[in-house]
């Protein structure tokens, strides 16, 4: 039994040393640019009901750090019930790069995928950045992704680590879980087998996305369109696809308040794993059935062996390790002690949130239903 564990836990390891490769072999696929910016872009982001946050949001876009004239930054409202769409107007009023748009096609079961499909239609710009309403990119982040492209590069993506307020223990919880799933993004598109990424902080070239079919080439899911996008441009050996290091391009978002929250979040991201590829799905699989089982042995196996006492501690070392050696690379760092209570939590959240995101209903309401579902609980 202590060989089958032994065994189990060095393809446990696999999995770390994998990514880490990639995330090394990405650093040398990095070469930026030193000349003075040439690049169009336009900024496209799809909100609904952020009126709390799209002021904070449209000023750190319409303060970046890049020539006026190569920039443009479209938004486009998608179905908002309170003031978006009325003060994303008003300071339109002001520039002359902001343009408010209104989404009334429906193509996909996403609406917020046809509303992003509608404002890259309108897009001139020859790269395309994404990025969410309740988010806050530095004034070097357009610069800082534009200087990743080289003449093949197709897509690059980027760190955009959720946060809070409600507690720092909740906060560096909200961290850490955002830093393991860059750790994911940036290990398998160093290996140019891209899987998932964060539409926060995403970016591609017009061109070649419109080559590839764009997002009618895609799974019509409700969630996941930024990891079927970036998916289908890596099966696309001819181009290649980069992830952001340097802080500069970082953008903080912000996160969900509570645990219940967060729960809702994870199903509503882990319910495109139903449309990823048997491989991927094996892959990800196997890591959650190991981590489980190294768990479960660890915690009691030493009713057995004593031996076993020492795999949950070789297991959280390589996850801290692992972690550790990203963080370094984006510039930051994480502590211990909220690296454990992730830890701990990490099997919990998805043990609830699978279950429900590969075999529930997922359902992201109409702002038909969602008018009709405030007149019956009077709210309007």
């Amino acid at each position: 039994m202590f060989y089958l564990c032994s065994v189990i836990f060095v393809i446990y390891s696999c999995f770390f040393v994998y990514l880490c490769t990639g995330i090394h072999k990405n650093s040398h696929k990095v070469k930026t640019q030193s000349r003075q910016p040439e690049t169009s872009v336009s900024i496209v982001l799809a909100v609904k009901d952020e009126e709390q946050a799209i002021v904070r949001c449209l000023r750190c876009l319409l303060d970046q750090n890049y020539p006026k004239e190569l920039l443009e930054i479209i938004v486009v409202d998608d179905g908002s019930r309170d003031a978006t769409f009325s003060i994303i107007k008003k300071i339109a009023e002001q520039t002359d790069i902001l343009f408010p748009l209104k989404n009334d096609s429906h193509p996909f079961s996403s609406t917020k995928k046809s509303a992003l499909a509608s404002g890259i239609r309108q897009a001139k710009g020859t790269l395309i950045l994404l990025t969410d309403g309740d988010c806050f990119p530095p004034t070097t982040w357009v610069k800082s992704i534009v200087s990743l492209y080289q003449e093949q590069t197709a897509l690059v993506a980027g760190f955009s680590p959720q946060g809070s307020q409600t507690s720092k223990l909740w906060d560096r919880f909200l961290f850490i879980d955002s830093l393991a799933a860059a750790f994911v993004a940036a290990g398998t598109i160093g290996h140019h087998h891209g899987v998932t990424c964060t539409g926060r902080n995403l970016s591609y070239n017009k061109t070649i996305f419109a080559s590839t079919g764009g997002f009618g080439a895609l799974p019509d899911s409700l969630s996941g369109d930024d990891d079927f996008v970036l998916q289908h441009i890596s099966r696309q050996k001819r181009w290649q696809t980069v992830y952001a290091f340097s802080p500069e391009s970082c953008i903080p978002a912000k996160g969900p308040e509570n645990f219940p929250r967060f729960i809702k979040q994870k199903q509503r991201h882990l319910s495109a794993g139903r449309h990823f590829t048997p491989r991927q799905q094996l892959a990800f699989g196997g890591y959650h059935l190991f981590n489980y089982f190294l768990w479960i042995v660890g915690l009691g196996g030493i009713a057995f062996d004593v031996r076993y006492l020492f795999l949950l501690p070789a297991k959280l070392a390589i996850d801290w390790f692992s972690l550790y050696y990203f963080a370094t690379r984006l510039g930051t760092q994480i502590r211990f002690f909220p690296f454990l209570f992730w830890q701990v939590l990490f099997p919990v959240y998805n043990i609830i949130s699978a279950p429900v995101a590969f075999f529930g209903q997922i359902r992201w309401r109409t702002p038909r239903d969602e008018t009709l579902h405030d007149r019956v609980t009077g709210r309007l």
